[in-house]
């Protein structure tokens, strides 16, 4: 289904094929939305969603958005801290 963990992977994966193709903004729609389901299905400390978050930072940061690539990078260090 649309929020199985597997399904996450695959949008995760297509978001950084996106992202390599210089698709950024479908991408960071992609991204956003798999970081949503994984919070809500996984939670936010899960490391599918800790890969969610950084794949997020690094398009937002390939767009030029890096205050908000920096929230994201440091949502993920206080996570791990």
């Amino acid at each position: 289904g649309a929020e199985h963990p597997e399904t996450l992977t695959a949008a995760n994966n297509l978001g950084g094929v996106l992202t390599t193709l210089g698709q950024f903004g479908e991408a960071e729609k992609l991204y956003r939305r798999c970081l949503e389901v994984s919070e809500r299905t996984l939670g936010a400390e899960h490391p599918d969603t800790l890969v969610a978050i950084m794949n997020l930072a690094s398009v937002l940061d390939d767009m030029g958005h890096s205050p908000e690539a920096e929230t994201m990078y440091r949502r993920c260090l206080e996570v791990n801290e």
